[in-house]
């Protein structure tokens, strides 16, 4: 693979782990976002590190019980009906 071909995969993750962490305002876990975006957990984790976005996510594999998964949030505007 490439050095150009690898940037674009990291520029292309970066963006697929912020747009799921944005869409419900930083409530939710590495967990969370790696079944969200179909990546693995390690490279939720790098990304998040080498970005400085983990003191965004709540903490825990479990994370918040009372509040909205990612899934929902995202396809639902963040409503639950």
């Amino acid at each position: 693979m490439s050095d150009h071909h690898m940037k674009a995969v990291k520029a292309a993750n970066e963006f697929r782990i912020w747009r799921a962490a944005q869409s419900v305002n930083w409530n939710c876990t590495m967990h969370d976002l790696a079944e969200e975006t179909g990546l693995s957990y390690r490279t939720v984790w790098d990304t998040c590190r080498r970005k400085g976005w983990t003191g965004k996510l709540i903490s825990g594999r479990d994370g918040n019980a009372g509040r909205v998964s990612v899934d929902v949030a995202m396809r639902g505007g963040g409503r639950v009906d």
